[in-house]
């Protein structure tokens, strides 16, 4: 994480919207900015968190792979002793770093997965963890062009909503509205902006609730984005 840690350094705007917060678990939702997003949140965030991280990431073969896909046009510059050499290094630091911080895996599936992270996100909340996700609907698939993902990467994709199940789940296990924080983090002007929280309200349409969650968190984070 030292390494890293220069690179990420960002100035904290609005930390004072966290004292409200205090005492209560909590949600902060993320704009992910390509691959700066989550290592800069993940860096930069006071406190303690769960991230929501790819389970993919996880897996030693697996986030190999997600590693050597989206590098491959670096990592071709060497030859092939030592590309794999660099590849299982960096693999391995990835899978420490972000098991340090006690992730809750993503897995992409169907419903039963996605449960499966929602029923872990609940019981983190319950114990008294506080929660970190990037809700955005994800890019396309990422061809190596670096110039063009560094240009694409402040712009704001929608959100699914689905993530707003875990303000519902809360509220069903304790009738209380769970919290979730507005965050974006801006690359060129190495910021962290956060927002007031944004309470789940139940009203008994649990389909309305979830998304005007989403559609609140969004706005909010645009109105960031576009100060």
């Amino acid at each position: 994480m030292a390494l890293v840690r220069p690179f990420t350094k960002l100035k904290i705007v609005g930390k004072e919207n966290l004292k409200s917060t205090k005492g209560q678990p909590v949600v902060y939702v993320c704009n992910h900015g390509f691959i700066y997003g989550p290592i800069a949140a993940i860096m930069n965030l006071p406190g303690t968190f769960r991230p929501w991280i790819d389970s993919r990431m996880l897996n030693p073969k697996q986030c190999g792979e997600v590693i050597g896909t989206t590098f491959h046009k670096f990592l071709h510059r060497f030859n092939h002793r030592r590309r794999e050499r660099v590849l299982r290094k960096t693999t391995d630091t990835v899978i420490k770093i972000l098991n340090d911080f006690n992730p809750i895996p993503v897995i992409k599936g169907g419903s039963r997965q996605v449960m499966e992270t929602l029923k872990q996100s609940l019981n983190a909340l319950i114990d008294g963890s506080n929660l970190l996700i990037f809700p955005e609907h994800p890019r396309t698939a990422f061809d190596g062009n670096f110039v063009r993902e560094h240009d694409e990467a402040g712009t704001l994709r929608s959100f699914y909503s689905g993530f707003a199940h875990i303000g519902q789940m809360y509220f069903e296990h304790t009738k209380q509205n769970l919290l979730f924080v507005p965050i974006y983090i801006n690359r060129k002007r190495h910021t962290m902006c956060i927002n007031p929280p944004v309470a789940y309200e139940a009203s008994g349409d649990t389909r309305r609730d979830r998304q005007r969650l989403s559609d609140r968190l969004y706005a909010a984070i645009s109105t960031m984005k576009n100060d």
